[in-house]
This record gives C-alpha cells, sequence and structure tokens, in this order.
C-alpha cells in the first residue's frame, strides 16, 4: 500500500504534526521538491497565459519572461536574506502559479473596468454630438428671431 501525503514544511505546522506523528517521518520517503528551472516557469507562464488575448506573441513572450525574472529574483534575494539576516523567506511554485493567476484575475478586472469607461465616455460624446446638434439649431432659430427682433424695434421707432 502507498500513501501519498504532502505537507509544506513552511512554519511551526509542520514541526508540530511531526512531533505528534512521528510515525510520518519514520520509515517513509521524503520527497523535498526543489527549485523549478528558468525553463520550466517559462512554459508554466506561456500555458497559463495561451488563454488570454495579450496582443502577439513576442508581447506574451515578454510577459512570462518578466514572470520568470521576478520569480527568480525574488528566491535570489530570499537567499541573500537567508545568509545576511538569518531568515527565511521560502518561494515556492505555488507562489508562482498565485502570481500567474492574479496577473490574470486582474486583466480581467481591468479590462472590465476599462471597457466600463470606454462604454461611458463614448455615450459622454454621443451626448455631446446631439447637444452640439441641438446648439446649432437653436442658434438658427435665435438669429431668425433676431431679424424678427430688429424689425418689430424698427416698427416701433
Amino acid at each position: 500500500m502507498h500513501v501519498v501525503l504532502c505537507l509544506s514544511p513552511i512554519g511551526e505546522a509542520f514541526r508540530e504534526r511531526v512531533r505528534m506523528f512521528p510515525g510520518l517521518v519514520n520509515c517513509t520517503t521524503i520527497d523535498w521538491f526543489t527549485e523549478w528551472p528558468s525553463d520550466a516557469l517559462y512554459e508554466v507562464a506561456s500555458k497559463l497565459l495561451e488563454e488570454e488575448n495579450l496582443g502577439g506573441d513576442e508581447v506574451k513572450s515578454n510577459i512570462c519572461r518578466v514572470f520568470v525574472t521576478a520569480h527568480t529574483s525574488v528566491s535570489e534575494a530570499s537567499d541573500k536574506m537567508l545568509q545576511s539576516l538569518k531568515r527565511h523567506n521560502y518561494v515556492t511554485p505555488t507562489n508562482y502559479l498565485e502570481t500567474l493567476n492574479t496577473y490574470r484575475l486582474l486583466l480581467k478586472e481591468k479590462r472590465a473596468s476599462v471597457g466600463e469607461q470606454a462604454q461611458k465616455l463614448s455615450g459622454g460624446l454621443e451626448k455631446l454630438g446631439e447637444t452640439s446638434v441641438q446648439v446649432g439649431e437653436m442658434q438658427v432659430v435665435c438669429e431668425d428671431k433676431k431679424v424678427v427682433v430688429a424689425k418689430a424695434k424698427k416698427d416701433c421707432e
């Protein structure tokens, strides 16, 4: 019988579980997963952003590279922090996936927001156009009435 149990080694919870249930680590095989290589990070970003309309393959490729660079630079900064401050900051593939999903969510929200603003702007421009036409019509009527008023004024004198 094989049982697969996945636990995050981050924080006190893992230590407490190991202390409470020592059988979890006795006679078991522990696979510590290492960081993903840059190529894998790029492929994951490319796959997750595949459905998004980002303006072309070159733009999508550049965005994927930005995500890879950001993740690797945070990982490197975490290593430096561990060396200098003796504090752990774990940068996991889950963080990377959450970052990508958050980007997709924000992209969707911003596109909806910009779409609403564009509709409001379009409606406002339409109203301005209608108002301009009405003002033009009123100016014509006003010119006609000026002639009538001038004639009536001349008749009164």
